[in-house]
Order: C-alpha cells, then structure tokens, then sequence
C-alpha cells in the first residue's frame, strides 16, 4: 500500500533516520555492529534529490557512513539500471555502501551486478533451498560466490533456517548468513540484547569484528576517507591465505599518527596497498 499510494518515499527517510539514531545508541553503549542494512524500494529512486536528502539525514545524526548500506532488490535494478548505478556511485564516495537483495530472482543479469560498486550481495533464498538436492545448482551457486568474492564483494545467504542449509552455504564460500537458523527478527531491546550475548563470543566474531569497528571510526571520524574495492573485513577472514585487496586511502585532514594507530594490525594491507 505505501509503494501504491507513494507513501513509501516519505517513509524511507524516516525509517533512515530512526536507523541513523539506533546505530548511534549501539555505539553509545560499545555494541559495535558492522552496518545496519536499508532497503530502498524502486519509486525512491524517481527523486531527484535522492543523494542529497540521504548523505543530509546521515549527517545531521553525526552517524558514520560506513555503518549505514543501502540495499535494493535486483527489480529496482532492472527498473532504473542507470539512475541506480549514478547513486551508488555517488554514495561510494562517501562511504557508504550498496547491497543488492534478492540476487537470483531472475530480474537482472550479471553484467549489470558488476558494472555497479556493490558491498554485499544477498542470495535469495530459492537458490539456497534448490541446491539443497541438486548438486548442479549447488556447484553453480559456488562459481558465482567467488567470482562475487573476488570482486571484492561480500556474500549473504538469505533463508537460511536448518543446519543441512547452514553447512551448504558455507561449503560453497558464503561469508554471512541471515535467516532464522540464528535468528528470527528482532525488536531494537531485542538486537541490543542479542549483540551483547555475542559481543565477546568467538575470537573472530567478536574481538576482530569490534576492532574492525573501532578502526572504522577513528579513520573516519579523523579526516580520512577509505576507497577500496575490499574492506577490511574480507581481510580478516581471509588472513593467512595471501588474497588481500588493494587499499588506497585518501588523506582529507589528520596527522598521519592517526592512520598508524588505526592501522596498526593492518600493516600486511598498507604494505601492499598504500598510495
């Protein structure tokens, strides 16, 4: 109904804003989360001004860029190929990332995924439940997540609910899953509570992912902007193996001690990238 009736557009920037707000209260209360995804519905892509009203509710909330992505279906895609790759691109230079939802369902095709600087991808969760049985669509499935993977991008199961699911996906090399298999949604009281249960759980999942966290926050928040196609999180889960990304950071303001005590356990990347 609020699509139909236009609603929706409205009701966007409101919902932005009041994730704007949540990520400041997470970071209030040293709950450090990667990034709250948004989606954005196909008409919010007809306002001319889409960019401007965004970039302008994230700043009035002091919230950090990296922590809010935009996600859209791949039918918004389809529907506005090149209005949809001018905003992403323009969010990219700000720092904030795109996902795309639902990839599978038949609306767009590759060529157009690539041509697009996405963080995420999001596998609908028909691919992941037809490669249960059929060891076919299991291997394509598998080609795709690292091809994705070696764009830099970073790869979400969606529907993922059984154990039988949850091995599958990480079989085939996907980084994150979303489903009920860890949990239903969540109310704000909810997730707070659930993020400190799982604040100090595994080493990686939680002293890593809080630093990468911190890290994040000291860069942007002291004059510097990050332009890579890897984020640091693709590092740490691939640390060890010798497929780090390419970093280039651009200097917009800071004493460069910042960028040291940031970057501290990340010298492997700034030996190899650092322009």
């Amino acid at each position: 109904i609020a699509e139909e009736t236009g609603l929706i557009i409205e009701l966007t920037y409101v919902i932005l804003d009041e994730v704007c707000k949540y990520i400041n209260r997470l970071i209030e209360k040293g709950l450090p989360m990667e990034a709250i995804h948004v989606n954005f519905s196909a008409i919010q892509f007809s306002q001319p001004d889409l960019s401007r009203k965004v970039l302008e509710i994230i700043q009035r909330n002091g919230t950090p860029m990296f922590a809010v992505k935009i996600e859209f279906t791949e039918s918004t895609l389809a529907e506005n190929p090149q209005v949809v790759t001018d905003f992403a691109l323009e969010m990219r230079k700000h720092g904030i990332e795109m996902g795309l939802d639902d990839f599978g369902t038949g609306y767009s095709n590759i060529a157009t995924v690539i041509r697009i600087p996405f963080g995420t991808i999001k596998l609908d969760k028909s691919l992941v439940w037809a490669s249960i049985d059929n060891p076919a669509s299991a291997l394509t499935i598998r080609h795709l997540v690292h091809a994705f993977r070696d764009l830099g991008m970073t790869v979400i199961a969606e529907g993922v609910e059984t154990e039988s699911q949850r091995q599958l996906v990480e079989d085939i090399g996907v980084e994150q899953i979303q489903g009920y298999y860890y949990s239903k949604p969540l109310s704000m009281e909810e997730m707070e509570a659930f993020l400190k249960i799982n604040r100090d759980g595994s080493a990686r999942g939680g002293e890593e992912k809080g630093a990468l966290f911190v890290y994040n926050y000291i860069i942007f928040y002291n004059g510097y902007k990050i332009l890579a196609d890897r984020r640091a999180a693709q590092y740490f889960s691939r640390r060890g193996t010798g497929k780090c990304g390419e970093w280039r950071l651009e200097y917009i303001g800071c004493a460069v001690a910042c960028l040291e005590i940031a970057f501290r356990q990340f010298s492997l990347i700034i030996e190899r990238g650092f322009t």
